[in-house]
């Protein structure tokens, strides 16, 4: 058996009318390369590791005519390039250095926050239910029974 409420009906009707009134560009131009585009994960990449220090391909592919005019420059004596020049190339490479790879993050406040929240939030249902559902504890006198069976 198929229910459908007034609202359901509603939204399948405003979507079919939607669709019939849009152009076919229009929603064509939505799902081209626009949006997102697919990445050939077969081809070299880079990336930024401390396990693996030399990556696949360096960071900067296309380069500047500055950047050629200095990486015809480091093919000569590296005595002759500044300190600047050598970590302008070094940046053409790579784009972190170790230090700034190894710069610890926040991450661990928001893991700590989740846990104590959850632990928190256990703690208040576990209140509620020994107060509104479980049934209230009978404790056993030590003075020993009047009652005889």
């Amino acid at each position: 058996m198929l229910h459908l409420t007034a609202g359901h009906v509603g939204s399948l009707v405003a979507r079919r009318a939607t669709v019939a009134l849009t152009t076919s560009s229009a929603r064509m131009a939505s799902h081209g390369h626009e949006v997102s585009e697919a990445v050939d994960m077969s081809k070299p990449m880079y990336w930024d590791r401390r396990e693996i220090p030399l990556p696949d391909k360096r960071y900067k592919d296309i380069l500047t005519p500055a950047d050629k005019s200095l990486k015809e420059k480091e093919k000569g004596p590296w005595g002759q390039l500044s300190n600047e020049e050598k970590l302008a190339l070094y940046r053409l490479s790579f784009c972190q250095t170790y230090p700034e790879m190894n710069q610890s993050s926040s991450e661990w406040k928001t893991v700590v926050a989740g846990v104590l929240y959850c632990i928190g939030l256990t703690g208040l249902v576990i209140i509620w239910q020994t107060a509104y559902v479980s049934p209230p504890a009978h404790i056993p006198s030590l003075s020993p029974a009047t009652d005889s069976f």
